[in-house]
């Protein structure tokens, strides 16, 4: 009579375990980033307009002074203000900040532009009241 050997057990329980298991972890860890986009939060802070008052009259004697208007050539001024700002074009007596005046007819999307302008070149200091938009020199 011809002897068998004893069969190896499967451990079944654990390789269904391991194999269902794997993805779960493996999408937990990776796939939140394929499903959604990453969230992207842009802190907003307002000053007191008691404060604003206060300081007026060093922005308008010092500062660049631009006024969208809504017209095609908003565009070259956005460019013309990250290239200030980026300092390309930083002379040394450039003035301590621009300020933008936003005409009735001016676009939101220039409003939008000037913010992204601010977050890509990674500004500290600049404020928005009412219709104008100021950006300060400040070191980076």
């Amino acid at each position: 009579m011809i002897q068998s050997r004893p069969r190896k057990q499967l451990l079944y329980p654990f390789g269904i375990l391991t194999f269902s298991l794997l993805p779960v972890l493996l999408f937990h860890r990776y796939g939140n980033d394929v499903i959604r986009e990453p969230e992207v939060v842009f802190e907003a802070t307002y000053m007191d307009p008691a404060e604003i008052s206060r300081h007026r009259s060093y922005f308008n004697d010092k500062c660049l002074k631009l006024v969208l208007t809504g017209e095609p050539d908003d565009e070259m001024k956005l460019d013309s203000v990250q290239a200030l700002v980026r300092g390309l074009l930083n002379p040394p007596n450039w003035p301590p900040g621009i300020e933008i005046t936003f005409a009735e007819e001016a676009k939101y999307s220039s409003l939008i532009r000037l913010y992204n302008i601010c977050h890509e070149e990674r500004v500290r200091r600049y404020l928005n009241h009412g219709n104008k938009f100021v950006i300060l020199r400040s070191p980076r």
